[in-house]
């Protein structure tokens, strides 16, 4: 047979206990007794004797510790369901009830009804709650194993419950995912993406892959989702960051088309690439140009029907075969070929054999036109030049100071417009808001005018056609100004009118987007610009437009330092920068200024060992060091302070790290604000106020005990009455009481000791009401109540009109056995104040009403608060009706 549970009953007053244990021992429970919390920890440690399955805790105690004390330390030897038995109804006392346990509490005159209801309920929550830790546990073994972040998400691409490996970043903190949206990280364009792919899972049952890209610490990161249906409003979606393999697949692809746009770009260089057996794989640009074959015309042909006169094809066979065999491309040599249309092309050729692992060698000849030889020194030359041009103008902004930024500007300008040999070379730099512009560089070559003057603040919709292209982001080149179309009639006209016979722009772009451009005019005569020049005009604009950012930068810089260094200078509040050895960097005026220096430089590099004493520097030293551990803020730290004259202060301090530009941990940041006054006046008034709080709930303590064991004390008596009428007379007796304890409660926890809030008392009276008719299940009460508030002094008299009501209602009404109903209206009358009405669908009056104790007390009451009673036979069954006045 199943032994019945074991209950630990915890309460200091006697007569109280012996009621509560009477009662639960003959609703089947084992019940032991015990008065103190020290009482209830020992007797749950106790190894021999049986073990508790549930503890009944009083709140107040007496003069040991509390019951809510006493609970905590008894769950920290042994988990077990608290269920709390109070006489307290506030909000505090709720509140403080569910930071222990959420097993419920019991008032002590709810009955006991509620409390065999709230044990049963305990018992079975603690029963599912262990089955769903074990449960629980499982899974997080589970989840610990997998490497992947798991989101489980609705439709609507919110976000329901997520798992994160240790040591895994999220783009939203850990603590505000849970009810976020995709919205919080991507585009409108990319949420609609996911929510997609969700639909298509949920609609084909099927798991569907999605790749996308999220910020992280500025990288931008690569990441694959699998999606599977969980139900047909969520999905579970599994996903794995897998940046390094794009990165190096692309990497892979860019490698290719960068190398293959680099063979194709060679100038006057003719690379092909070709299989052992002579197949063409690769023809570049300039092979075109110097064989006259298109590369769809040579690739998959032999090299030796190409280009290979039939006097060399034995001995190119051969040295083929040689350069398989052996791997080396040989000497470079001097040859004789023939282009397309068979003419004789003399060159110099070089070979190379590339071998990759498990695949067939493939050789690559490049060969250099011999009448071609000087112009690739020139080439060559070219290119070196403008190395070296660009390792000087990049080289002088890294030297130079925001001061000397225009200088070397001014001397950039001059060095391009040499170098391509011009009449001018300048810089034009758009307005914020990108509608207007002026020309702020400009260099002109000896002889020539400069135009800047008439180049200020100009709109940018006067030469659309050259400014949408800026803007862009792309150059324009114009060859010859004179065969502009008629569309550029007002530029060519502009153009012509200082000169200019050719102009290349190309646009001077920060992180910013587009700021500007750099023009270069030639003057009087038509020009070319081929493509390496103007790969090279935008390099050199590059450069510049970094120049100006890097200024732009540092003028920002210093405007933000002359912040600060005001901030430093006139704040009250004490602020301060340290290192990570805990050094000071820089302070305020205020702080060095209360340690007696009249400098703030004289603090840098001194640390708080010499401010405080050693124990006061050794706990700011250890807050400061669990900050830069955690990498967390501490906010409203109060720290105490002894200064020189042996004064004590006390500080409001926000302490947080720091880092350098490259996110490494640089120190502490903190600010403290001296609240001394403002703590000292707040201790008084909190001090005054926690004795008279502790006062008035002794006493609220106290009077509800005595109410409380006045009940226990009728209940106790009416078990040994065995008269009908009187142990009737017994019952009636301990509802009045219990309605006098109501309205004590609802009375202690109001704000206003004078107001009480009707609706919600009446409520919690009525419920009391209830459980007694729990044997008579088929009578039902229904309330219908207005919210209210009413001066105290009609609420206690208005409670025991309401008992009494609904004890005649059950006693008479339906004194047949019948099935029955009883209404409770409270509501507000036109200009005629309250109504209560207590009706009931029973037996009704056969005549008068009987006037007895019951009714008389509640004519004497409604009496008593100004109000009017009646009762008589209503629609079905007895109709009373009280009216109250404002």
């Amino acid at each position: 047979m199943e032994k019945a549970p074991q209950l630990l009953l915890v309460e200091d007053e006697a007569i109280i206990a012996l009621s509560e244990k009477r009662t639960l021992v003959q609703e089947g429970y084992r019940v032991d007794h015990v008065f103190t919390g020290e009482e209830a920890i020992a007797r749950v440690a106790d190894a021999e004797r049986p073990p508790v399955d549930l503890i009944l805790m009083d709140i107040d105690l007496g003069a040991g510790i509390s019951g809510t004390e006493a609970a905590r330390k008894i769950l920290e030897i042994r988990h077990l369901p608290v269920v709390f038995l109070t006489s307290h109804a506030e909000r505090a006392v709720v509140d403080q009830v569910r930071s222990i346990t959420r097993y419920g509490y019991v008032v002590k005159t709810a009955g006991n009804f509620v409390l065999f209801g709230a044990i049963e309920t305990a018992m079975e929550l603690f029963a599912a709650q262990q089955s769903s830790l074990r449960e629980l546990a499982r899974n997080r073994a589970i989840l610990s194993a997998v490497p992947d972040l798991i989101f489980v998400m609705n439709l609507e691409g919110t976000f329901l419950e997520f798992h994160v490996p240790s040591g895994r970043r999220l783009a939203l903190p850990r603590e505000r995912v849970i009810g976020s949206t995709l919205a919080a990280m991507f585009s409108p364009e990319e949420v609609e993406r996911h929510l997609t792919t969700y639909r298509a899972a949920v609609v084909t049952g099927e798991v569907q892959v999605l790749k996308y890209e999220l910020p992280d610490e500025g990288v931008v990161r690569t990441y694959e989702s699998r999606v599977s249906p969980l139900d047909e409003q969520r999905v579970l979606a599994i996903v794995r960051d897998i940046t390094v393999d794009e990165q190096r697949e692309r990497a892979v692809q860019e490698s290719h088309q960068y190398l293959e746009q680099f063979m194709d770009r060679i100038p006057e260089t003719a690379i092909q690439g070709y299989r052992p057996d002579g197949t063409v794989v690769y023809w570049n640009r300039s092979s075109e140009k110097l064989y006259g074959y298109t590369r769809q015309q040579a690739l998959g042909r032999n090299m030796l029907d190409l280009i290979i006169p039939d006097a060399l094809r034995a001995t190119v066979v051969s040295a083929v075969e040689r350069m398989v065999k052996t791997g080396d491309g040989g000497a470079p040599e001097e040859l004789t070929l023939r282009n397309a249309r068979g003419e004789e092309v003399r060159v110099e050729s070089i070979h190379t054999v590339i071998r990759l692992p498990e695949r067939e060698p493939l050789l690559f000849c490049m060969d250099v036109p011999m009448h071609d030889r000087t112009v690739l020194e020139r080439t060559l030359s070219r290119r070196l030049q403008f190395q070296e041009l660009i390792a000087r103008v990049s080289a002088g902004f890294m030297r130079s100071t925001p001061e000397e930024t225009d200088a070397q500007i001014q001397r950039a300008l001059e060095q391009i417009g040499q170098f391509f040999g011009v009449g001018r070379c300048y810089l034009y730099e758009f307005s914020p808001d990108r509608t207007r512009m002026s020309q702020t560089y400009q260099w002109c070559a000896p002889g020539v005018p400069s135009i800047q003057h008439l180049e200020q603040d100009i709109e940018v919709d006067r030469y659309p056609e050259i400014l949408n292209v800026i803007l862009a982001g792309n150059h324009l080149q114009v060859d010859d100004i004179e065969a502009l179309p008629e569309s550029f009639l007002v530029a060519r006209d502009v153009f012509i009118a200082k000169n200019v016979r050719a102009f290349l722009a190309v646009p001077l772009v920060s992180s910013r987007g587009p700021i500007g451009y750099m023009g270069i005019h030639n003057l009087h005569d038509p020009r070319s610009w081929t493509e390496e020049e103007i790969h090279q005009a935008q390099v050199l604009a590059e450069t510049v437009a970094r120049g100006i950012f890097r200024k732009t930068i540092q003028q920002e810089l210093s405007f933000q330092r002359r912040l600060m260094q005001v901030l430093l200078d006139q704040s009250p509040d004490l602020i301060y920068f340290k290192d990570t050895e805990g050094r000071f960097i820089r302070v305020s005026r205020s702080l060095a200024a209360l340690h007696g220096d009249p400098d703030p430089a004289g603090t840098v590099g001194r640390t708080d060992f010499d401010r405080f004493s050693s124990e006061e520097a050794a706990l700011r030293r250890s807050q400061e060091e669990q900050i830069m551990r955690e990498g967390r803020p501490l906010v409203g730290l109060e720290e105490q302070e002894t200064r020189d004259d042996g004064t004590v202060r006390w500080l409001s301090t926000n302490k947080a790290p720091f880092y350098d530009n490259n996110g490494n941990l640089a120190g502490i940041v903190g600010t403290s604000r001296d609240i001394t006054e403002t703590k000292t006046a707040y201790a008084k008034v909190e001090e005054y106020s926690r004795a008279q709080e502790l006062l008035l709930r002794e006493v609220h303590h106290r009077v509800k005990n005595t109410i409380a064991t006045i009940r226990s004390l009728i209940s106790l008596q009416a078990d040994r009455v065995v008269d009908p009428d009187s142990r009737s007379l017994m019952d009636d007796l301990q509802e009045r009481v219990l309605g006098m304890l109501t309205v004590y409660d609802h009375l202690d926890s109001a704000s206003d000791f004078r107001q009480v809030p009707v609706a919600a008392y009446l409520e919690d009276l009525i419920n009391g009401i209830r459980c007694t008719f729990s044997s008579s299940a088929q009578v039902q009460i229904v309330s219908n109540l207005e919210q209210c508030n009413m001066d105290s002094r009609v609420v206690f008299p208005l409670g025991l009109i309401v008992n009494e009501l609904l004890t005649n209602a059950r006693k008479y009404a339906f004194s047949d056995g019948r099935e029955g109903r009883i209404e409770v209206v409270w509501q507000r009358e036109r200009n005629e104040g309250w109504m209560l009405k207590v009706a009931d669908n029973g037996v009704g009056l056969s005549g008068s009403p009987r006037t007895g104790f019951g009714l008389g007390l509640v004519e004497s009451l409604a009496a008593q608060i100004g109000g009017s009673f009646s009762v008589g036979n209503g629609d079905s069954g007895v109709q009373a009706v009280l009216t109250v006045p404002e």
